[in-house]
């Protein structure tokens, strides 16, 4: 037992910081004060400890929703976690950057995090960051309107915390399906999953959720016309102690007050609306705010509101990329397009390795058939090699696999991988710039036959992806890992990644990337 304990390398972090990490689950503003006191001493930290105490504060402060203005901070800890310490924490780190991408508006460059942080997630059985993830994409879709993609990615999600019994997420999850389906106009369904949601906020006895539960039944039934029941939904957010969804309640009240014919209630909330509600709310008030003194005849204070109105609309349109919905659902579907592929391929796998273990059973069975009937003291002179073919030059006794191995070097395929590596200008869109599904097809077989059981041998030892093999053939045919990047589009971190990932499947253990190349080349 004393020997596989010191076998365990795990590093065991200091307490403080452990609670930190529980608290910042439940109780973000302890978390962040607890944080304050141990500031100081984080200089004296050790490397891991400082770099996950930097990782805690990033977390704290995502909690309790302070947005991100830049990515330094995040990003270099994302390349601690990527060339070393605590690789169970990579996964964190990844999703906390997509955090900061989202806050700043970049779309496309927070899914590729999200991404990254669900494939490292799954190498630990790290449900939970999986179900941020999905829950995160899928707030991104929601946010571009794409609600029916959305949707999937919340549903996603919540079977994630349904599994794991996590009755706060559940409650997310179900007030963002509801969410979906009110983008959708289908107020029925949306309202059937908000009452769920609602008694599953409820149970998790977290507050806060439930007022902001509270306040998504009151914008349903307010849209649905039964303003009597909004009113009452309304009334039990508002009258709780939390802050954080404050412009929505107020702008929520404010509307059902000027549909109910209390103008001048709405009037008074609208006024508090215009100085503390977020950017959207804001725009909203100042709106009704020049209708309300226009009406009043106050002319002055209508034009004032109404520029306050169009200033802040002027910048939600220059902060709102045009092109962000178009870009978030390709790069959704291509990721969707990949799994559904890489499970067809799969399945198709395990019918090959079927059929092939009859086929090897057959072969086995006859083999022993016809050695029992064979005498011993004869053998087959059709099968003794040829002068000068030794067993690692000979296929199917009749080709050399050094003829295999130079139609390799200027096979299409490989000239055109070096044209693409070598040609800097050409765009992404142009055929000739990227490498078709035939193409890859064509250098499967051409390294395989150069290099015969290749494929097998990667196959034989652990399961690998379509683009783990295609970053393999790569490697093979001598492509740097800079130019696999390209070649794959992915970011030269992704195939760094890939390549450590594929040391650790193989051997059991942490490797360089080089390492795995070096293997490859052996092979």
């Amino acid at each position: 037992m004393a020997v596989f304990m010191s076998c365990d390398t795990r590093h065991i972090y200091p307490r403080s910081l452990l609670v930190a990490d529980s608290l910042a689950e439940c109780n973000v503003d302890s978390a962040l004060a607890l944080l304050d006191t141990i500031a100081d001493s984080a200089h004296s930290m050790s490397l891991q400890d400082s770099m996950y105490y930097a990782l805690l504060r990033v977390k704290a402060r995502d909690k309790a929703y302070q947005p991100n203005d830049t990515t330094d901070g995040i990003l270099s800890i994302v390349s601690y976690y990527e060339h070393g310490g605590d690789r169970r924490l990579l996964p964190t780190a990844y999703y906390y950057a997509a955090s900061a991408y989202r806050d700043m508006n970049k779309p496309a460059a927070a899914l590729r995090y999200l991404y990254n942080a669900i494939d490292v997630a799954e190498e630990y059985g790290d449900v939970k960051i999986m179900s941020l993830c999905h829950a995160q994409i899928a707030n991104l879709l929601y946010m571009n309107r794409l609600y029916e993609e959305a949707m999937n990615g919340f549903r996603v999600s919540f079977k994630i915390d349904s599994a794991r019994h996590d009755v706060r997420g559940m409650a997310f999850g179900l007030r963002d399906i509801a969410n979906c389906y009110r983008g959708l106009k289908d107020e029925k369904n949306a309202l059937h999953y908000m009452k769920m949601a609602h008694v599953a906020a409820e149970k998790s006895g977290d507050k806060n959720l439930f007022t902001y539960v509270n306040t998504q039944m009151a914008r349903l039934y307010y849209q649905i016309g039964d303003y009597e029941t909004a009113e009452k939904y309304i009334n039990v957010a508002i009258s709780s102690n939390d802050s954080t969804d404050r412009s929505a309640q107020l702008s929520i009240a404010s509307a059902i007050y000027m549909a109910t014919g209390r103008e001048d209630r709405a009037f008074r909330f609208d006024q508090v609306l215009a100085r503390i509600g977020n950017v959207y709310g804001r725009e909203a008030a100042h709106e009704r705010l020049s209708k309300h003194y226009s009406r009043l005849g106050m002319i002055d204070s209508a034009i004032y509101h109404l520029n306050l109105h169009k200033r802040i609309i002027d910048s939600l349109h220059n902060e709102i990329e045009t092109d962000n919905a178009a870009e978030i659902k390709a790069n959704v579907e291509l990721r969707y397009k990949a799994n559904e592929q890489l499970e067809r391929k799969l399945a198709n796998t395990y019918v090959l390795i079927a059929a092939c273990m009859v086929v090897v059973a057959l072969v086995i069975v006859m083999l022993y058939v016809k050695s029992k009937r064979t005498p011993k003291n004869t053998f087959d002179m059709s099968k003794m090699p040829r002068e000068g073919d030794g067993p690692e030059n000979v296929v199917n006794n009749e080709v050399p696999i050094d003829e295999f191995r130079q139609s390799l070097d200027t096979s299409s395929v490989v000239m055109k991988i070096k044209h693409i590596v070598n040609d800097k200008t050409s765009g992404s869109s142009s055929t000739t710039s990227r490498l078709t599904h035939s193409d890859w097809v064509e250098l499967d077989e051409m390294v395989n036959e150069a290099y015969p059981g290749f494929k097998q041998k990667l196959l034989d030892k652990t399961r690998i992806s379509e683009l783990e093999y295609r970053v393999c053939l790569l490697i093979k045919v001598n492509v740097p890992p800079a130019d696999i990047a390209r070649l794959t589009y992915k970011d030269s971190s992704t195939i760094s990644n890939i390549r450590r990932r594929l040391y650790r499947k193989y051997f059991g253990e942490d490797g360089k990337g080089e390492s795995w190349d070096s293997f490859i080349h052996a092979l």
